[in-house]
């Protein structure tokens, strides 16, 4: 088949950038949750458009970024000078150590609260980065006319007893979630948001990341009445199927690729399984990009999970804006909608 990251930690993931090392997705994904008013406008973009929107916000938030480190440098300079001068002047002096502590309470006085205004400001530009990224990448993949009535909450979370409903992984013990779209599609709610879900390994300190990717919960299609279904596209050695199937029998469905298994308890699981829904399902392939998919049917909702790797759930930093990966989430969503109308379609032909 990443977790919720306070901007501060988002700091540290630009200076671990700056020092080479390799950020990714598990440490990325997660915010801290604000209360918020909605982006309720999505934008018409072009790929062209979303390239240079997102590079200049992107680029304004690293100008921030290095005069911030500039602005550090020539302070920590300045403290170098003034105590080299203050040594020089006052090295003889038999108050010097009186001097010397006076200059240093002064120091850290300054320090403080030079820091928590330096602090703040870079908060605020990386916020404002996030949430525009955040924006425009919603307003271009979520194009289809189906969706309607869309509203932005970047920070807002998916609680852990509402991810735990879609019966996919057991033993989880953290999510985190951002850019949580709530709207409706085909005239019915639903929401998506990227997320993360960790596990706790037995004798292990740090949880295991078992899915990181985009989460899509549709509460109005409830396909089924007793039992549960989940259908699992198997990626790469990166993958991660489902762990909450003890329950469950796997069921052969003709016509479906082999990369595909389905888990169910249902009597008749089959029924969902029309022409249609068969043709979409076959019609999503795993790659370098998206590392595996899931499809949950229970009693009270039907969920998708897309598992993509960094080059879609890591927010540029460094790193110009790649659009290639994007355009294949855009696709995927496609692919989404016609699931979901087909799926819709089938139950009502029961």
């Amino acid at each position: 088949m990443e977790e919720n990251k306070t901007n501060e930690e988002v700091i540290r993931q630009v200076q671990k950038e700056e020092g080479k090392e390799q950020a990714t997705n598990e440490n990325v994904i997660t915010q801290e949750e604000k209360i918020e008013d909605p982006k309720d406008t999505l934008l018409d973009l072009s790929d062209k458009d979303l390239t240079a929107l997102v590079e200049e916000a992107r680029l304004k938030f690293f100008d921030t970024y290095k005069k911030q480190k500039r602005i550090n440098l020539i302070v920590m300079i300045a403290f170098v000078a003034v105590l080299v001068l203050f040594m020089v002047l006052f090295g003889t002096n038999p108050n010097m150590f009186t001097y010397f502590l006076i200059f240093v309470i002064i120091y850290f006085a300054f320090m403080w609260l030079y820091s928590k205004k330096s602090k703040a400001k870079l908060n605020d530009s990386i916020d404002e980065y996030v949430t525009t990224y955040g924006r425009l990448i919603d307003s271009y993949v979520f194009t289809d006319q189906n969706f309607t009535d869309m509203k932005i909450f970047y920070h807002k979370q998916f609680d852990l007893e509402r991810i735990k409903k879609s019966r996919v992984v057991k033993d989880i013990n953290h999510v985190g979630s951002r850019d949580m779209i709530e709207g409706n599609f085909d005239d019915d709610p639903f929401t998506v948001g990227d997320l993360l879900i960790n596990i706790k390994i037995p004798n292990e300190k740090k949880p295991k990341p078992v899915f990181i990717g985009k989460y899509f919960e549709f509460p109005y299609l409830q396909l089924v009445e007793e039992g549960r279904t989940i259908v699992y596209l198997k990626g790469n050695e990166l993958s991660v199927g489902p762990s909450d199937i003890a329950d469950l029998t796997e069921v052969k469905i003709e016509g479906l690729k082999d990369e595909y298994i389905v888990y169910s308890s249902e009597d008749k699981p089959k029924a969902h399984f029309s022409k249609a829904v068969i043709e979409v399902l076959n019609k999503f392939e795993t790659n370098d990009t998206l590392i595996d998919m899931f499809l949950s049917f229970t009693e009270t909702q039907t969920s998708l999970g897309l598992s993509y790797a960094d080059n879609v759930m890591v927010i540029p930093l460094m790193d110009p804006f790649k659009i290639d990966p994007i355009n294949q989430y855009q696709s995927d969503v496609l692919k989404v909608v016609d699931l979901m109308k087909a799926l819709n379609k089938a139950k009502n032909k029961k």
